[in-house]
């Protein structure tokens, strides 16, 4: 791994969405070698969430059971950062869902409705609860759910 000082993130606080598994997983695992304290977050896969937390270390990071798609529990995801290290400087908004087949034609309005909300409204939601954050971080938000489009032309 390239070191320097664009990877020089001792003492800063970083939040990855949908952090157990995938891209965000190893989102997670790289801001915490390059000296990150981060939050794994997760909504079903606790186990997963706690073998990030220990390759990390968990005296710099933690998993906190969140679904982003909520707006309260988002809130308290931020609210929990805050209180553990006092801000955030990275949000990464990774978490993110496809509809269950992949095919645009099959796709049903309930499916739609909760890949919305996911994809969309929750990341919406965390940007905007910033007043709750010390400073503004910087955002990252990765579009994992563009490949429901990809899926549905095949």
């Amino acid at each position: 791994m390239p070191t320097g000082p664009l990877l020089a993130l001792a003492g800063k606080v970083a939040v990855v969405t949908g952090a157990s598994k995938g891209i965000g997983k190893a989102t997670a695992l790289a801001l915490g070698a390059a000296g990150a304290n981060v939050i794994v977050n997760y909504l079903s896969s606790p186990n997963s969430a706690n073998e990030v937390v220990q390759a990390i270390g968990p005296d710099r990071a933690i998993a906190i059971k969140a679904d982003v798609s909520d707006l309260s529990q988002g809130k308290e995801l931020v609210q929990k950062t805050v209180e553990k290290w006092g801000k955030i400087d990275i949000l990464v908004l990774n978490a993110g869902i496809l509809t269950q087949n992949g095919a645009l034609a099959d796709a049903t309005e309930e499916e739609f409705d909760r890949l919305f909300k996911v994809n969309v409204k929750g990341p919406f939601f965390l940007i905007k609860v910033r007043h709750l954050i010390p400073h503004n971080p910087l955002y990252f938000y990765i579009a994992a759910f563009m490949n429901f489009f990809y899926y549905a032309l095949d």
